[in-house]
């Protein structure tokens, strides 16, 4: 299974600094037909857009709202990969998320998700785990997000683990604590064997 997803990630971290480049003026992707996602960063001085140039080059176009700086950094994609949308995720990372269409063990073709952190730099890239999807960002803890992830829950050694589950283990989501300038993760939470996602309300 897992060579199912070497191209398809190796293809999203391939790119950073080398590529920036001097963008064309924002006014030539005002045309709706080549923006297809914007969002402010969270303290309102940036503007990141999934631009796509003429000769058909995808592009993330960040601009300091305040000035006339800007970045463009080459969005990786090819004739079965597609970048979807952007969202910030702090104010000096993105998140860009991906879909691939591969070629799926017993099932055929399928299409398989992804998400590539990018610093506004250029200078930083990284895909989150597999199967993983941000739960929140975290505005007053800016060098992290949540994220959930699928995981193996071990119960070996509890009273649970002896109720009759198989060896002890079980699949489930855990929600993680993801550190974007180190790209690591700390457990917040494990959820139980039903669990397919996690919910954050305002006491959370």
């Amino acid at each position: 299974m897992q060579s199912v997803f070497i191209g398809f990630f190796t293809t999203l971290i391939l790119f950073g600094a080398s590529q920036a480049q001097t963008p064309p003026p924002i006014s030539a992707y005002t045309d709706e037909d080549y923006i297809t996602s914007v969002d402010i960063s969270p303290n309102g001085e940036r503007l990141a857009m999934l631009a796509t140039t003429e000769d058909g080059r995808r592009l993330l176009l960040i601009t300091n709202l305040g000035s006339e700086d800007r970045n463009a950094i080459a969005v990786p994609e090819d004739d079965t990969t597609v970048a979807l949308d952007i969202g910030w995720v702090s104010d000096e990372f993105i998140a860009i998320n991906f879909i691939g269409r591969r070629s799926m063990a017993y099932t055929g073709r399928g299409n398989i998700g992804a998400t590539l952190i990018v610093s506004a730099d250029g200078e930083t890239s990284y895909t989150l785990p597999r199967f993983s999807s941000i739960v929140s960002i975290l505005p007053a803890d800016p060098d992290n997000i949540l994220i959930q992830t699928t995981t193996v829950r071990d119960d070996r050694f509890t009273p649970r683990g002896r109720r009759g589950l198989e060896q002890g283990y079980s699949q489930t989501i855990s929600l993680m604590r993801h550190n974007l300038r180190g790209n690591a993760q700390s457990v917040v939470d494990h959820g139980e064997a039903d669990t397919f996602r996690f919910i954050l309300n305002d006491e959370s």
